[in-house]
């Protein structure tokens, strides 16, 4: 690692201290320096302060015993308790003494941030990959237990009972598409907020690509038994997420899957979180669970040439009325309120005998009775299926 930075740490030294300094590898060869001519030279009096781990003072006289070597101080770098090279800054050693402890840390310290940036991005990459191979997982052909141990190593459980959320963000002011996201706004603002609303242990939060994250909820036996609870815990979480995210101008979509336990049914709860978002997001933006469109889950199903045929034959004369829109917007409601014309009427804000007029019109024009359970089921069949992007 030090290799890799030295040059960077002895530019920005030399430029803040205006001495020249060298950077050595642990044999004492030099791998960075302010005088790029010295690189590859060695520089003996970095052998004695790395065996003696202290710094080391080389004046005029015993700078000209050794080949290249200029008077200064030298002193060890130290990464995790083990010596990984030396730094030394050249001028008068009585000049530049003051400047050897200073340098020493501010070497040792961009190192083990660099090692601690190095640590957190593989963890990061690690849990994008669990979460991309529970995704690709294929219950027929793959063997779960690849899975389980990439899991533990992880310090993951994967046969505790979990629940699978799908989190996609949009910044509606600006129509900002994930591509314009940079890496380090999801890894520095978006993850920290996710990871402080699921702060659990076992939760597994991942950055997935562009504004999509997964997160593999970890649920204890009391929640899972109580599904009210569990609702309003989510609703909670959302809340709180589209809050932190306002900051930022986002607006958030959560998708909730099934409970599962185990690799099989965890992957189906990571598809069904996603379905849930995508079935769901002509809505209003908010939190869908897949439990709530089990239906729009089943027609999504459907082959699509059928459904287009289904769609046009019982929507065609429907959808060339000028007032469709708004005719469509009552019948859904007319659905929701289960053929109760006082909360429909209530609902629209329309009086009783506007809200009849609208429903014969749909049965005048496309010759369903909206009254009638079987005939207004094939009616809202035809508008959820209109309503998958898919088709």
């Amino acid at each position: 690692m030090l290799e890799r930075f030295a040059q960077i740490i002895c530019e920005t030294t030399w430029k803040i201290i205006g001495y020249e300094v060298i950077i050595t590898d642990p044999k004492a060869v030099i791998i960075g320096s302010s005088n790029p001519e010295r690189i590859g030279t060695i520089h003996q009096p970095s052998i004695e302060a790395m065996k003696l781990k202290q710094e080391i003072f080389t004046d005029e006289i015993e700078a000209t015993n050794w080949p290249g070597v200029k008077p200064g101080v030298t002193l060890p770098i130290s990464l995790g308790g083990e010596v990984v090279g030396s730094i030394a800054i050249a001028g008068n050693h009585k000049e530049v003494a003051k400047y050897g402890h200073l340098v020493q840390k501010h070497a040792e310290i961009f190192l083990h941030e660099q090692v601690l940036t190095e640590s957190s991005l593989a963890r990061e990459r690690a849990l994008s990959d669990l979460v991309s191979l529970l995704a690709s997982f294929r219950p027929s052909e793959d063997d779960p237990s690849v899975i389980l141990v990439r899991g533990k190593e992880l310090g993951f459980n994967l046969n505790k009972p979990r629940i699978c959320l799908a989190i996609e963000l949009n910044n509606p002011n600006t129509g900002e598409t994930g591509e314009m996201v940079t890496f380090n706004t999801v890894r520095n603002t978006i993850l920290p907020i996710l990871r402080n609303e699921f702060n659990d242990p076992e939760d597994i939060v991942a950055h997935i690509g562009e504004v999509r994250f997964s997160v593999i909820k970890s649920l204890p036996s009391r929640i899972v038994e109580d599904p009210k609870t569990m609702q309003d815990k989510f609703i909670e979480a959302y809340q709180a997420l589209q809050r932190n995210l306002d900051k930022y101008s986002y607006k958030v979509y959560v998708g909730i899957g099934n409970l599962a336990k185990g690799v099989e049914a965890l992957h189906e709860s990571y598809k069904n979180s996603w379905k849930a978002i995508n079935i769901a997001s002509d809505k209003a933006l908010g939190i869908y669970s897949i439990g709530s469109y089990r239906i729009e889950e089943l027609l999504s199903t459907v082959n699509k040439s059928d459904a287009k045929s289904f769609v046009s034959q019982t929507l065609g004369d429907l959808e060339k009325l000028s007032d469709w829109n708004e005719i469509r917007r009552t019948f859904m409601a007319w659905i929701e309120n289960p053929f109760n014309p006082r909360i429909v009427s209530k609902k629209l804000n329309i009086h009783r005998n506007t809200l009849n007029y609208r429903l014969d019109k749909i049965k005048k024009t496309s010759h369903l009775n909206p009254r009638n359970f079987k005939d207004a089921f094939c009616l809202f069949l035809a508008i959820t299926m209109q309503s998958n992007k898919n088709i």
